[in-house]
């Protein structure tokens, strides 16, 4: 079980870091970016069942 809580964190890395970098250094989040993080947030979901 460990494993898999370490693999759903290798998927959240690049929406952290989206994250920071839009409000650290102000980059704009295209709209398309969020669809993608949202494909991977509701992948993590359904992983998860």
């Amino acid at each position: 079980m460990h494993s898999f809580r370490k693999s759903n964190l290798a998927y959240l890395v690049p929406f952290l870091s989206l994250l920071f970098i839009h409000f650290l250094v102000g980059e704009e989040i295209a709209p398309t970016t969020i669809v993608g993080l949202i494909l991977i947030v509701g992948g993590i979901i359904i992983g998860k069942k």
